[in-house]
């Protein structure tokens, strides 16, 4: 460790290990040294306090940044510039792995660092606020900057410009479609969009919308496009492309039986298309409308077994 001879006074902690700059530690990959340092001016007796899971990686980037004079320190780096890297020692004040940041707090309230940027460990600037020259600084330095922190000349701007107003159009600024156009295309639209107003013929039945061979057929509509992509019947709207209908001797829903949300079904007389419509008729769910077909206050109209009655009702 240098020795007091130039009047720095001495430090109020002694130290564990002292290293000059020619002789700093080696960083260890397998057992680095983790704790407090500090930096000392041996001529002025200044310090700087900090922590690291390893010191000496630390050291070896304080060095680096001053060097380059670059250290986020403004105090530090003018007192290196002014004396000269010989000028500091480098200070092991105690080796931990626990609560580094609350012993380098302990460090600082004990030693107070002249070369610290701020009185906490955790951030230089808690506790500190910028000068009203520094802050119209700043916002001078940021007035007119776009993305990118970038400003541009105006005869790059120029350039930008005339590079746009050469570009190809797009395609909402093109010239409007001709009225054959839009007919096609809206023809095309409805085909997709308003299939339940087709004719279809499903088992050698024409029917005039989709709607009502579903109906027919007690059946969902979505089950009737389902039946024509499967070849079971086609839309008379479209050229017959010679193709022969399979037969459909009786619908059967995938998970067995007809679907019995879509069978038509009589209540007091009343006969309504689906039991969605009763249903919404009686004010009762489409669940709780089995209950009314098991206890013989509604039926189905093609006569058939009502469906398994949901379990809440069994007791009942």
């Amino acid at each position: 460790m240098a020795d007091e001879t130039q009047g720095a006074p001495a430090l109020a902690v002694k130290a564990i290990l002292a290293f000059s700059i020619s002789n700093l530690p080696s960083q260890s990959k397998k057992s680095p040294v983790s704790g407090i340092y500090a930096i000392r001016n041996v001529l002025s007796g200044r310090v700087y306090v900090g922590s690291a899971d390893s010191i000496a990686r630390r050291f070896i980037a304080h060095v680096s940044q001053l060097r380059r004079g670059v250290h986020h320190s403004t105090h530090l780096q003018r007192a290196w510039n002014k004396h000269g890297e010989n000028a500091f020692e480098f200070l092991i004040l105690e080796i931990t792995r626990q609560n580094l940041i609350a012993r380098e707090q302990h460090f600082i309230d004990l030693l107070r660092p002249e070369f610290n940027s701020g009185p906490c460990a955790d951030n230089g600037m808690r506790g500190k606020r910028h000068v009203f020259e520094s802050l119209k600084k700043m916002s001078a330095n940021r007035k007119g900057k776009g993305l990118g922190n970038r400003t541009f000349s105006l005869a790059h701007r120029a350039a930008l410009r005339a590079a746009r107003t050469d570009r190809k159009p797009s395609i909402k600024s093109r010239s409007p479609l001709s009225e054959a156009v839009r007919a096609r295309m809206s023809v095309s639209a409805k085909a997709r969009t308003d299939r339940g107003g087709r004719p279809v013929e499903i088992n050698g039945v024409r029917y005039a919308m989709g709607k009502d061979a579903a109906q027919a057929l007690g059946v969902f509509h979505s089950q009737i496009i389902l039946l024509i992509k499967r070849g079971y019947g086609r839309y008379l709207d479209v050229p017959s492309d010679g193709a022969v209908l399979k037969p459909l001797a009786k619908y059967e829903h995938p998970k067995g039986g007809r679907h019995p949300g879509a069978r038509a079904v009589i209540v007091d007389g009343v006969r309504f298309g689906s039991i969605s419509e009763a249903a919404a008729h009686v004010g009762l769910r489409n669940s709780s409308f089995a209950y009314w077909l098991h206890r013989g206050k509604a039926t189905y109209a093609d006569g058939g077994a009502p469906p398994p009655m949901n379990s809440r009702y069994k007791k009942k």
